[in-house]
């Protein structure tokens, strides 16, 4: 049977609008699509087919509760909170201004065309709704959470390893206190209770409410280094910077 899903994927491959037939062939991958044994329970009455992950921005002087959502076996969404430790995906990466995006650094020639690259970090949270003070507002968790990849820097990357050793991620969530929206500075507080992982442990509707967290964590998870910068070819690289190099690639040639 050809379902509205199909045809909408059809759509976008005549189209030729390949990034959205991208995303939402991710979605059926993950949700086994198509598959007889899993057909049954599949539902499209939730918005997965319209989750696009956007960047983690805080906004100066709010609060948000977060969980860090990408542990061991969340591809599969299954997630082990029992692990040592959340995962982190960590990249070289340059900005670009000609491009108005970073570009990932995929060895010396990268570095000789755009200047010195930075390392970054990037992991999939949940954000749940809370009001001035950070405390959850629990009726509006179900229609207000948000998954989002949290891009950031090695310094914020150690301070987040050495609250998981005194306060492990997999009890605690972190609370961010912004600082500063236009460079995102924050504040990072743990606080008891990691309530993704609650959700894990409950059944009925909250069970289900886990259950579609994890499948939006796992589609998240499926392309996340696209967060951190684009991977593109050397040859894209020095057509993109012909007519504007970058002022470190060209200080690096002179020393």
């Amino acid at each position: 049977m050809i379902t509205d899903e199909m045809k909408r994927f059809a759509a976008y491959l005549l189209e030729g609008d390949l990034e959205a037939a991208k995303r939402l062939y991710r979605v059926m991958e993950r949700l086994g699509y198509g598959h007889k044994e899993k057909d049954k329970s599949f539902s499209f009455e939730d918005d997965l087919f319209d989750f696009e992950p956007r960047r983690f921005r805080g906004e100066a002087g709010q609060k948000y509760r977060v969980s860090l959502a990408w542990w061991p076996g969340s591809e599969e969404q299954d997630p082990d909170f029992k692990a040592t430790s959340p995962r982190f995906l960590q990249a070289l990466r340059h900005w670009n201004t000609t491009a108005n995006c970073f570009v990932l650094n995929k060895g010396p020639e990268y570095t000789e065309l755009l200047g010195k690259p930075k390392m970054s970090a990037v992991t999939a949270i949940v954000s749940w709704p809370v009001q001035e003070n950070g405390k959850v507002i629990p009726e509006q968790v179900s229609k207000r959470y948000i998954i989002h990849p949290w891009i950031i820097s090695m310094h914020y990357l150690k301070d987040v390893r050495e609250i998981h050793e005194k306060f492990p991620l997999n009890e605690y969530d972190l609370i961010l206190g912004c600082e500063d929206h236009r460079f995102q500075r924050f504040s990072l507080q743990p606080t008891k209770g990691n309530l993704l992982q609650r959700l894990q442990k409950t059944t009925g509707e909250k069970k289900l409410l886990f259950e579609t967290i994890s499948r939006k964590t796992s589609i998240l998870i499926s392309s996340i280094e696209e967060h951190l910068g684009r991977n593109l070819p050397l040859d894209q690289v020095r057509e993109m910077i012909r007519e504007d190099p970058p002022v470190e690639a060209l200080l690096a040639r002179w020393r």
